[in-house]
């Protein structure tokens, strides 16, 4: 799909079990006519953030509780769709939680 190994290998082998365990989320883009199959595709994944790192004049500023963010974890495109990555960024950034 993409070129890398790692990438396309997660999309054949790993991508359906991680859905269905709840490890992440997969989006992925087809073209409109959906001839050449996935052009590209992203994952996310819950995180917390651990804050004890920080200074404790900035920590008291802070809740105590540690953040949740979400997490990229793959972004892949294929080699003829390359404008899609910044697309799939945008997106991540305004996928609904869940």
């Amino acid at each position: 799909m993409c070129g890398n190994p790692s990438l396309d290998a997660y999309l054949k082998r790993q991508v359906r079990q991680d859905v269905k365990r709840s490890i992440a989320r997969v989006c992925m883009a087809t073209k409109p006519d959906n001839e050449s199959g996935i052009v590209g595709y992203y994952t996310l994944s819950t995180l917390s953030v651990d804050l004890s790192f920080l200074p404790s004049d900035l920590l008291k500023k802070l809740r105590r509780h540690p953040l949740s963010a979400a997490l990229i974890g793959r972004i892949a495109v294929s080699e003829q769709n390359q404008g899609i990555g910044a697309l799939q960024r945008v997106d991540a950034i305004n996928e609904p939680s869940q």
